[in-house]
């Protein structure tokens, strides 16, 4: 397992920014799909990302493996990430919430409902997204709640939910 703790820790240094290509710097040789198809080549990966989301002391690489979790997991991610809502770091919670949306299993739809009450308006929002992709009549519920959240972000996020 250390090895495949280290072979993804280095998969993620080895990130390039999907967004803005060109701000990936030298150290980054690859594309985002490139990226992707290495991650999910290393053996035991996602057990090391399960294993750095519940174990790692840094937030960001935390928050790195939720992120991970949602690209190259599968259904054995689900109650790491839903247990990562209630991490005390927004940014965990965030990406958290976004990968579950990814995975979109119906089994996190109770965690991200309670998730949408953070007080990180990043986190309701990815929560609502999560929410949409998974449906359903409760998420379609708290969605529908979501419209009148207090930041425009949100409320925009429910609305996509929604389509």
């Amino acid at each position: 397992m250390n090895e495949s703790i280290i072979k993804i820790r280095n998969w993620l240094a080895a990130m390039p920014y999907k967004d803005s290509p060109g701000f990936t710097g030298e150290h980054v040789t690859i594309t985002w799909d490139e990226w992707i198809e290495q991650g999910r080549g290393i053996a035991n990966g996602e057990q090391a990302l399960i294993w750095m989301l519940t174990y790692e002391d840094n937030e960001i690489m935390r928050s790195h493996a939720a992120m991970a979790l949602g690209i190259i997991g599968s259904k054995n991610s689900v109650d790491p990430l839903v247990n990562s809502l209630v991490s005390d770091n927004a940014l965990v919670q965030m990406e958290a919430a976004a990968s579950l949306g990814r995975v979109a299993s119906p089994k996190a739809v109770d965690a991200l409902c309670n998730a949408i009450k953070s007080d990180d308006s990043n986190v309701r929002a990815n929560v609502c997204i999560a929410l949409g992709k998974i449906g359903g009549i409760k998420a379609k519920e708290y969605l529908k709640r979501a419209l009148s959240d207090d930041d425009p972000f949100v409320q925009e996020a429910a609305r996509e939910g929604l389509k």
